[in-house]
């Protein structure tokens, strides 16, 4: 008996260390960032390109070329996520296409974001001859963000309730009606979860930037020139010789801490919304 109190115990000691350890890491890397950004922070930080080898001017041009990218890339691999999820879910079902593709996106997942990049790199801009450019930034992080996505739709559509669509289908509805006015709606929470994790995934992402979009003091002007990014902002200006040029790192980094606070704070505000309009 004392020894079961002493395991549990000891469990508790464990789970609690590790909790203490996680928000103790996420409140230094928080606080660094922030008073690092907050102390260099100025309006024209945010409302100028770079000039003079970044000893001068903002960083406006990581900061649209981030929001291009991740947008971009986002909106392309939602038009195939979406697709992809419901046929595995309510097509494919347990046969074997559906399963081989269960398992080609879970593989893709776990793949590093540097091969994306190489990736990228071979086919987009060699291949298909984009060059250095926004539109093969776009694309490679497109291929990245998908596998998150359709497993992460999948994963919402899965969890609709199988008497809804019963429910639906003894009303008359064909299996597409039911789809787009059943399934789909019951799922919109998850849907936007997903698609809100994977634009966070993709702007952050430094690899494949680097090989497909590199970075470029300019704002982008059209599809097919090179893009700036701030994971790239603060990989390239915190190795600079000079203030100024640090000074844009640690803005970049704060922008990039507050854009994916936002995201959870906005996927919180969202789920409890929706949640209770939500049959389970």
């Amino acid at each position: 008996m004392n020894w079961r109190k002493f395991e549990e115990e000891l469990f508790k000691a464990l789970m609690a260390t590790t909790m203490v350890f996680i928000i103790g890491v996420l409140l230094v890397i928080i606080v660094t960032v922030v008073a690092k950004g907050i102390s260099s922070l100025s309006l024209s930080m945010l409302i100028e390109p770079p000039r003079n080898a970044a000893r001068e001017g903002g960083i406006l041009n990581a900061i649209l070329g981030s929001l291009y990218l991740a947008s971009g890339a986002t909106l392309i691999a939602f038009t195939l996520a979406l697709p992809t999820a419901i046929y595995v879910n309510e097509y494919g079902g347990r046969s074997k296409f559906a399963n081989y593709l269960r398992l080609s996106l879970d593989l893709l997942s776990g793949v590093p974001s540097v091969v994306f990049g190489f990736f990228g790199f071979i086919l987009f801009v060699l291949w298909l001859s984009m060059g250095i450019s926004l539109l093969a930034g776009m694309l490679t992080l497109a291929v990245l963000e998908l596998p998150l996505m359709a497993r992460s739709i999948e994963l919402a559509l899965s969890m609709v309730p199988s008497e809804l669509r019963e429910a639906s289908y003894a009303l008359g509805a064909t299996k597409f009606e039911t789809i787009l006015n059943v399934v789909l709606h019951q799922a919109l929470p998850g849907i936007i979860t997903a698609v809100l994790i994977s634009f966070a995934r993709g702007i952050s992402e430094a690899a494949p930037v680097l090989f497909t979009a590199q970075f470029s003091d300019f704002i982008p002007y059209s599809l097919f020139a090179p893009s700036a990014s701030l994971p790239l902002a603060v990989y390239f200006y915190i190795s600079y010789p000079y203030e100024s040029a640090r000074a844009k790192a640690y803005v970049a980094s704060l922008i990039l801490i507050v854009i994916v606070l936002t995201i959870n704070v906005t996927l919180r505000a969202l789920s409890k919304r929706f949640m209770k309009y939500i049959v389970r």
